[in-house]
């Protein structure tokens, strides 16, 4: 087995014997190949190449040199000649006896020779892997950044030199490649930092892309051409990350900001952390901090400016009812906490950790496929909605479009598995979705439906309530706003306005069945995995057991996604298990 140093040993024989004129057909096409897929070997290219021009230079001045010498003998021979009559004689008559000219003396050049040879190896015995490496090149020969499809919604695909392929989840983008979204469409990558990439619609973004201010500290590039991008940047230990657009380069140490690239001007929108910008216009820098942004290009002046900050919240939620809270504050772990105040607890575990990110302040983005799940059946959500005959669910998300498959992705349920079920919310492309189960269900699945308008879904963040009162009524809430429902289900199955699902809560299944699940369905048999995922960010879901009212929902709006202080935990009230209301 070839050690790393063997391989980059051959590789650098390789190019030698290529420069020299001296390789087969099949040994050019293998270094084509590696240096297609190999950065060092490529740095490796540029520097024997220069190296290999500068011997040819001196041994062409040391092959002219001794041209010279030959021609200046001859010229001497000349110039006495040139002294003769044209008979061939002296100035004193005398006939002169010719003299051959002398041969040309080669130490010169073969001097020259050996000095150039010298030269070429000490220069590849400094790159070379027998020598212990000093600190600026542990920097220079860092592994070149390398980035991971982890989620793709919508039409997506790598264009390269020769062609284009579709991309999919677990592909890398290769060296040269271009990562295009088309309209509609979006693409998460992970890169071999940990960095997390999260590209819009109508994007470009490429990789490790050359550039003026290249230098040996940067652990790589990434180049946007248009459309915006969203990046979380892991802390990088004595080394940078630049990213460029047609406008700007910005150099990352560790932070999370967003990038928007238009025809014109790039926007640099700072979360955390801090970046230095540098104007590729004319030259201007300046430096970036948490909730700041700067414009370049389009003739602005590169200027740090505050972002502009939304009114705070000065409403309270409602804590009346309140079954079931969670708020995605715990900013790290595979858990997630029910800090409602009944008891007990009903506690989700994230099931695919590198499926999801959580966010500075609070929330939790879902980048790929996962199912954030109770361990068993939430007794308390179970019987307290049996007893009231009564719902709302609640949730701040900020959803992506489209979705990655043609069905009802879930925000919430309370189910078995995709085919039966107590309650849903879920998002069918650009509208929601309601689901819930009755003694009226014709089927006793939880199959009744409802949904909100087309187009009430955005990729925005957005505040969801839907609420279901003891007499059947039914209501739906987007941003504090009341909209109307309709029967019907997927597609263009829309029909009549639909205001009320009929029945009791008494046939919702009772444990050990039925368990509560966020960001996708429990699947109908082992194998199965996320039959109904749902992506985006998600800051929160509230369960009641009795159905708000339009002013009680307007205030849950009005307190925000991030509420605080958040409902304090009553000891004294460890069930919920009756009609009493508190």
């Amino acid at each position: 087995m070839k050690r790393p140093n063997d391989n980059k040993r051959d590789g650098a024989l390789l190019i030698l014997r290529y420069l020299d004129g001296l390789t087969r057909p099949a040994e050019e096409r293998a270094l084509r190949d590696r240096l297609a897929r190999e950065p060092e070997l490529r740095s490796e290219w540029v520097a024997i190449s220069r190296q290999h021009a500068a011997l040819s230079e001196i041994l062409k001045a040391g092959h002219h040199a001794s041209q010279e010498e030959r021609a200046g003998q001859a010229g001497v021979v000349d110039f006495e000649t040139s002294r003769r009559d044209p008979a061939g004689r002296r100035a004193d008559g005398r006939s002169r006896p010719h003299l051959p000219a002398a041969s040309p003396r080669p130490w010169g050049r073969w001097i020259t020779g050996i000095a150039a040879l010298l030269l070429l190896a000490l220069g590849l015995w400094l790159r070379g892997p027998w020598r212990v490496p000093g600190p600026a090149d542990t920097a220079a020969t860092q592994p070149a950044l390398t980035a991971t499809i982890v989620a793709v919604e919508g039409a997506a695909f790598a264009r390269g030199p020769q062609a284009r392929r579709t991309i999919a989840v677990g592909d890398r983008l290769l060296a040269g490649e271009i990562l295009v979204t088309e309209h509609a469409a979006a693409c998460t990558l992970t890169c071999s930092d940990q960095t997390t990439l999260e590209l819009g619609p109508n994007a470009e973004l490429a990789m490790n892309i050359e550039h003026p201010s290249q230098n040996a500290k940067q652990a790589g590039s990434v180049s946007l051409q248009r459309g915006e991008l969203r990046a979380h940047v892991e802390h990088q230990a004595n080394r940078t990350i630049a990213f460029l657009t047609p406008h700007a380069i910005v150099d990352v140490v560790g932070t999370r900001f967003t990038l928007q690239v238009s025809r014109d001007t790039t926007k640099i929108a700072m979360q955390e952390g801090s970046v230095r910008v540098s104007s590729r216009t004319d030259q201007s820098t300046t430096t970036l901090s948490a909730g700041q942004y700067a414009v370049a290009g389009g003739g602005i002046q590169l200027t740090a400016m505050p972002l502009p900050r939304r009114g705070k919240p000065s409403a309270v939620r409602t804590t009346d009812g309140l079954i079931a809270l969670y708020a995605f504050r715990e900013g790290a772990g595979e858990i997630v906490r029910d800090s409602a105040p009944a008891q007990p607890a009903v506690n989700l575990r994230i099931q695919e950790r590198h499926a999801v990110r959580w966010l500075p302040g609070g929330g939790l983005a879902v980048v790929a496929p996962t199912i954030i799940e109770s361990a068993g059946h939430p007794h308390k959500i179970t019987q307290a909605c049996k007893n009231s005959n009564e719902l709302t669910l609640e949730a701040w998300v900020k959803p992506r479009l489209p979705l990655p498959h043609q069905e009802v992705a879930r925000i919430v349920t309370l189910s078995r598995h995709i085919g039966e079920r107590s309650f849903m919310l879920g998002q069918y492309q650009d509208f929601y979705s309601f689901r819930l189960r009755t003694t009226a269900d014709q089927y006793v699945i939880g199959q009744s439906a409802a949904v909100m308008p087309r187009g009430a879904c955005e990729t925005k963040l957005t505040h969801l309530a839907v609420t279901r009162h003891a007499d059947g009524r039914i209501r739906a809430f987007v941003n504090g706003r009341e909209c109307q429902m309709f029967e019907g289900e997927q597609g263009n199955t829309h029909r009549a306005p639909r205001s009320v699902m009929s029945g009791t809560f008494a046939n919702w299944d009772p444990a050990p069945f039925n368990r509560l699940a966020i960001a996708d369905e429990f699947p109908p048999f082992s194998g199965s995995l996320h039959p109904r995922a749902w992506l985006g960010e998600i800051f929160l879901v509230a369960i009641y057991d009795r159905a708000l009212s339009s002013e009680h929902v307007r205030q849950n709006f009005q307190a925000g996604h991030l509420p605080s202080p958040l409902p304090a935990r009553h000891p004294h009230r460890t069930q919920l298990f009756s009609n009493s209301r508190n």
